[in-house]
């Protein structure tokens, strides 16, 4: 089993995965490929306050993604691991797109809350979706509100495509319903005009009794039919 410690070579080690936004991570993207936990500390490292100098003022240089970035670079160093070597705006892009897998975790968990609840797929999505809006307005986050109707049309749309199906399924058994029923009625048609015409064989052969018989044995058959 693999050593998965901050200290551990394999902790930092990229591997190819897929995201929350339903893309596939590029392969040359190595911050987006590093194992959750990974990325978790960098995000804390770039959370990291600057330092002060004597009289409170802030220090530039130091802290937040600047602090990362350094932390990333001592990182490649003792793990021989270059591609941690990366930019301040490479680090600010990861940053965003690691925040919105977050919010996108949200939802989807509140999805399964309310699923596991409810049994409701279609009231499972929408408290999804609506807590995804919600995070989006709180944080005017542009791109999140974009992905959150993005998410809710393309799910409407596979709800239509469900009630259409839904409904064509009913309209199989409505049909195949009126079929049966169709088919009792030519039934007991046919049964009354046999029926007929055995009650007039029957004044033809009255008296003969192994004809009678022979009647009877009939008739019955004709009731089972």
């Amino acid at each position: 089993m693999s050593d998965l410690s901050p200290n551990s070579s394999a902790f930092w080690s990229p591997t190819i995965g897929k995201s929350r936004q339903g893309k596939k991570v590029r392969a040359d993207a190595v911050l987006k490929n590093l194992c959750p936990a990974a990325q978790e500390q960098i995000a804390q490292w770039s959370n990291q306050p600057a330092e002060r100098d004597a009289e409170g003022q802030p220090i530039k240089g130091t802290g937040g993604v600047v602090f990362a970035t350094q932390q990333l670079a001592e990182i490649a160093r003792q793990f021989s691991l270059p591609a941690l070597r990366v930019s301040s705006a490479t680090l600010y892009e990861f940053l965003d797109w690691w925040r919105l897998e977050q919010d996108l975790e949200i939802s989807f968990a509140r999805e399964e809350q309310v699923m596991a609840k409810t049994g409701d797929k279609k009231k499972a999505r929408e408290a999804g979706e609506t807590l995804l809006m919600r995070l989006g307005l709180a944080k005017q986050d542009g791109e999140l509100i974009e992905i959150a109707a993005r998410v809710s049309d393309s799910r409407r749309g596979l709800d239509q495509k469900d009630e259409i199906v839904s409904l064509k399924r009913q309209q199989v058994g409505q049909k195949g319903e009126q079929l049966k029923l169709e088919r009792e009625k030519f039934k007991a048609s046919i049964r009354t005009k046999l029926e007929a015409g055995l009650d007039a064989l029957f004044e033809e052969i009255k008296g003969n009794t192994r004809a009678e018989t022979i009647f009877a044995q009939l008739r019955e058959a004709v009731a089972k039919a």
